[in-house]
């Protein structure tokens, strides 16, 4: 981790909220608000945090953990609360950093998961094998391990992996094809097929998708 003292932020990118100090109830919560704009050495105004779709109670003066992904790297600050107002619509003002931690991403960094996929071998002659069920053990944005209970394919075999990834609290479905780069024996611990697969994505949304929840998995590491 570097400490670097410049913050560039544009208007509209997603800052990840985190009480400090933080209580055993809301360790793992994390709020998302996005940059309306900033002073430099003064303030950042936000959009007010939202929660089960109503307006957050918050106090003037409590403190926040800060996350954004900024280019090719995770930054994170720690701020506070300086005003809050309703009108004309809901924001805040948080204090701007005096020290920022980042952390580089690396293109093809994987972040440990445990998500459930539906996977379809794609091969002509294999396309009829039924649908199965699988997990993304690791992920990158270049690929994944999967394991399956049931054997999907050859090396060099296309899948079809359908997968719900969180990002930034919201729910996105991909259907994401990938080629199987190499099959790996069994453990004795989970007695699971395992296969080392690489994304071929076209769609630009999709790549965002997994981009950002890479980089909010790690985001999520730096706390």
């Amino acid at each position: 981790m570097e400490n670097k003292t410049e913050l560039v932020l544009n208007s509209g990118d997603a800052l990840q909220l985190q009480f400090y100090p933080q209580t055993a109830s809301d360790r793992e919560a994390r709020y998302y608000v996005r940059v309306i704009g900033y002073l430099s050495g003064k303030s950042i105004i936000a959009t007010a945090p939202v929660l089960d779709g109503k307006l957050m109670l918050l106090q003037e003066g409590q403190q926040f953990t800060v996350r954004l992904i900024s280019g090719n790297s995770v930054q994170a600050f720690m701020t506070s609360l300086l005003k809050k107002t309703t009108a004309p619509y809901p924001y805040i003002h948080l204090s701007y950093p005096e020290e920022l931690e980042s952390k580089t991403i690396r293109k093809a960094q994987r972040v440990n998961t445990n998500i459930i996929a539906s996977v379809q071998n794609l091969e002509p002659g294999k396309e009829l094998i039924k649908t199965t069920s699988a997990r993304l053990n690791d992920l990158s944005s270049a690929g994944a391990l999967i394991l399956s209970k049931d054997e999907l394919g050859d090396v060099g075999d296309m899948l079809s992996i359908s997968v719900k990834l969180i990002v930034a609290e919201h729910d996105e479905y991909l259907n994401i094809s990938a080629i199987i780069r190499r099959c790996l024996d069994k453990t004795d611990v989970d007695d699971k097929n395992r296969y080392g697969v690489e994304f071929q994505i076209a769609d630009e949304r999709e790549k965002l998708v997994i981009h950002g929840y890479v980089y909010e998995q790690i985001a999520k590491s730096m706390g």
